[in-house]
């Protein structure tokens, strides 16, 4: 948002040197776009598209690392509120982690989480909910009490509810508690 709220600042301030009949242009073009989600774009498709590219091919040998590096960037893209976009990212960490350690390994498994924690809150609970059923059949073999088992099972919840079944999300819920 604040980068957003810079950005317009910093276009108001230069099209006001051009005039007041430029900056009036300005105000008006201002009220209809979102500077804070033009700068989420543009982070987006400069500095982390650039980023992930520069992972793929520098640690392309490195599986685990590429895995890693690109959680951070996927991570970022979901504090960002570019929830499809980091969706992809955790599908590809979740694709190279499930090769490398395999598929019931506790990251491939927060990997998928994440994946699906991404797609839920793009608004694709169907894809979301396939993921989430796989991990927790995988997750079956972990303790039930334990963090990731625990957090695969809020992220459910989480999904009963956006697919309308609070009673049943509720019910989850108090069970996890």
């Amino acid at each position: 948002e604040a980068m957003g709220a810079a950005l317009s600042a910093g276009l108001r301030e230069q099209f006001g040197r051009a005039g007041p009949e430029a900056a009036a242009m300005a105000d008006e073009l201002m009220f209809h776009a979102s500077t804070a989600d033009l700068a989420r774009s543009l982070v987006s498709n400069s500095i982390l598209a650039r980023a992930e590219e520069a992972i793929a091919s520098d640690f392309a040998g490195q599986p685990l690392l590429e895995a890693d590096l690109g959680e951070s960037v996927a991570s970022v893209r979901d504090a960002l509120g570019l929830h499809a976009e980091a969706a992809r990212g955790h599908a590809r960490v979740a694709e190279l982690r499930a090769r490398e350690l395999g598929a019931a390994h506790p990251l491939t498994l927060e990997a998928r989480r994440a994946h699906a924690e991404s797609l839920l809150a793009a608004g694709d609970a169907g894809a979301a909910r396939g993921i989430v059923d796989d991990a927790l059949a995988l997750a079956a073999s972990l303790p039930a009490y334990g963090p990731l088992r625990l957090r695969l099972e809020q992220t459910d919840t989480e999904l009963l509810a956006a697919e309308g079944d609070r009673a049943a999300a509720r019910q989850r819920l108090e069970a996890l508690h």
